[in-house]
């Protein structure tokens, strides 16, 4: 799938999506208020590129989720007034480390109950750190697929290889179960 044709394909998605939500709308007035909000813009960035794949995936039918590694700030602020009536505010932060493995991947994606983990690589020199490797080699032990994706035309051809391979998957799985059930 080239990235024309992702595209057309994700525009069409998200008008559909639009004509779902407002129901009452004609086409014309759909563009009209809602035109830009179905046109898709070229990431700029990981982050806009990882919302783009999720999008992606949830019209396709599919769950995305992503994963955040980081840890998070809390902030405590107590008011006290000093002996001479002076009002100050004393701020304790406290980091709290994130529960997520390092190393886990961007990206779950999951179709029709099967996962793909992906890691997205925006930069240019942009890699995979060892943690990332670690990670990678347990999923793969594991029997699941991880893939890394740089570019959306690498998304396009990992999307359209692994929804045919669980779509065969589930056929073969169908065909199995109708010759069990003819036995």
């Amino acid at each position: 799938m080239s990235y024309t044709i992702f595209k057309r394909d994700y525009e069409n998605l998200k008008m559909a999506k639009l004509r779902r939500k407002h129901p009452g709308m004609e086409n014309e007035e759909l563009m009209r208020y809602f035109g830009m909000g179905a046109k898709m813009n070229p990431p700029k960035s990981a982050a806009q590129f990882e919302a783009l794949i999720t999008e992606y995936v949830h019209m396709k039918g599919g769950i995305s989720t992503k994963v955040s590694v980081m840890g998070r700030s809390v902030v405590k602020k107590t008011k006290v007034t000093d002996v001479v009536g002076r009002k100050n505010t004393i701020i304790d932060e406290t980091y709290i480390p994130s529960t997520t493995k390092k190393g886990t991947s961007d990206l779950i994606l999951s179709y029709k109950n099967h996962v793909l983990y992906t890691e997205v690589k925006f930069s240019k020199t942009d890699r995979q750190s060892e943690d990332q490797k670690k990670f990678e080699a347990h999923v793969v032990k594991s029997g699941s697929q991880y893939r890394i994706v740089k570019t959306l035309d690498d998304f396009c051809e990992l999307w359209m290889k692994f929804t045919d391979w669980v779509n065969e998957r589930e056929l073969i799985l169908k065909k199995y179960r109708y010759e069990k059930i003819q036995n």
